[in-house]
Order: structure tokens, then sequence, then C-alpha cells
């Protein structure tokens, strides 16, 4: 794990699902891909929808407002779009969905 995802892995405080997910045994560059057309998305949903904590996981990005990656199996437009819904307060949607730059 290279870049701004592994900087990004490492800082986030660990719960207990966290230690059952099936992307803690991928590769986490396929959860937060670096460019537009990448197949890591696609993997990464595979990944995720066979996951036994996949709604814990959604619901994690959920409430602390994960902007970048796959979570819970979803893109962070689609949890934007999630939030709206559930009348979470939100930002502005981004249209970078990979990530931000690298230092």
């Amino acid at each position: 794990m290279t870049g701004w995802a592994a900087r990004f892995i490492e800082g986030l405080e660990a719960q207990e699902w966290m230690e059952r997910a099936l992307c803690a045994q991928t590769d986490p560059e396929a959860f937060f891909p670096e460019g537009r057309g990448h197949i890591a998305p696609r993997v990464a949903r595979r990944v995720c929808a066979a996951c036994p904590v996949e709604a814990e996981c959604l619901d994690y990005a959920l409430v602390n407002d994960e902007r970048f990656g796959i979570w819970g199996n979803t893109t962070p437009k689609q949890r934007q779009a999630i939030r709206r819904r559930l009348g979470y307060m939100t930002t502005e949607p981004t249209d970078d969905e990979e990530g931000p730059e690298p230092a």
C-alpha cells in the first residue's frame, strides 16, 4: 500500500467491525482508486457485496462523512445521495471520487 491511501488507512481509529471486514484481507488501493475508469471500484464492490460487515461499514462512512473511496459498497456520490435522503447535514458533493491529490 502506497501514497495517500496508505496514510489515510493508517490514520483510521480502529473499530471492532473493521477486524471482520473482508477489505482487511484485500489490497486497500482497490478501495481508494486514484484514476477514473480504474477497475478497482468494481473489485472493491464485489468484495463489499460478500462482506459480513457491509452495513456497519456504510453506517461508519455516513456518520463520519467519508468522502473518498468505497465504503459499505458505495461510492462517494452514492453516500452523498444517501446522506441527503436521510437528512444528514451535508456539504456540497465533490466530483473527485478518487481522493485528494498526493502531496
